[in-house]
Formats: structure tokens, C-alpha cells, sequence
């Protein structure tokens, strides 16, 4: 607890997005990390508690950013099951982008078969957001290969007062 916060606010954010308003269509929102994925499973277990799975339309480990956006090279995505409310898992099988589930927690990949999901299941990525916190790895790569809207969280501008 020293080191990590319950984020309840952020939670509450991401739900706002996602369900849209009168003014502002919703957003589908991904998690891509390149973290490994129990170390990120813990995270947000601790961080945005209980049900934060929801919060995404997919959940991606590993992503190797910020290469996930530029590579066109056939990457598949590796379908990860966790076993009970611990953070052992087993990669299941490799699966093409057109067959990921939403709410299900993948690895690997790219950019591009990412693109293909969205594509997929809500016939145009207009409505896709990335949200990230490297200004690089995340946020510029993602809208320069993707062309995705992008959210930058920089928990560095909080101090200064300039972070609305």
C-alpha cells in the first residue's frame, strides 16, 4: 500500500467513457501492456479492484510497444486462462484476430490484427481510444500507426496543477 493506490476515480472515468454521453459517442477501450501477465493481473486486481475486466472490450499482455503498432508482420494473438482467483495462467492456443472475445485476456500481437478485431465486431474504428501513460511507446506511436484517438496519463503533471 505504500506503493500502490485504489484508483476508484479512474475506474469511475473509464466507465464514463466507455458509456458515452448525449454529446459524446462511447468508447471502446483496450488494455494493452507490455508487461508480463500476472505482475499486470495483480495491478489491477489491487488498483481498480474487483471487476476491472469489464472496464475493456480486450485485454492485451505483453505487447512489445512500441514495435505492437508498426509491426504488419502476422503476429497471433495467444489466448491466456487463469486458473482460479491466483495469477498462474497457461496460454491456451493462438488465435486469429477474428476470433478474439471481447473480455477475454490475450498476448502478443499487433497494431495491425488489433485494427482487424475492432474492424470485427463494430464495423469501423471511429470509436477506439487508447489510453497510455509512455508519451512515446504509447500515446505517439499508437497515433501514428493507428490513427487512434489517445488519452496520455502523465501522473507527473498532477503536481503542477495542469492536469485537466
Amino acid at each position: 500500500e505504500t506503493y500502490l493506490f485504489k484508483r476508484d476515480e479512474v475506474v469511475d472515468w473509464l466507465k464514463r467513457i466507455r458509456k458515452g454521453s448525449d454529446s459524446i459517442s462511447p468508447i471502446h477501450l483496450f488494455l494493452l501492456t507490455n508487461s508480463d501477465a500476472s505482475y499486470a493481473k495483480f495491478l489491477c486486481d489491487y488498483c481498480l479492484g474487483d471487476g476491472w475486466e469489464d472496464l475493456f472490450d480486450i485485454i492485451l499482455y505483453f505487447g512489445r510497444k512500441p514495435s505492437f503498432w508498426s509491426s504488419s508482420q502476422p503476429s497471433t494473438f495467444e489466448c491466456i486462462e487463469f486458473h482460479g482467483s491466483g495469477f498462474d495462467f497457461t496460454i491456451d492456443k493462438k488465435i486469429k484476430s477474428i476470433d478474439l472475445n471481447k473480455g477475454k485476456h490475450y498476448r502478443l500481437g499487433n497494431g495491425a490484427e488489433l485494427h482487424d478485431f475492432f474492424l470485427s465486431k463494430t464495423g469501423d474504428d471511429s470509436s477506439i481510444c487508447y489510453v497510455g501513460d509512455h508519451i512515446y511507446g504509447d500515446c505517439a506511436a499508437c497515433k501514428e500507426h493507428m490513427g487512434w484517438d489517445v488519452i496520455a496519463i502523465v501522473e507527473e503533471l498532477e503536481h503542477t496543477g495542469k492536469h485537466e
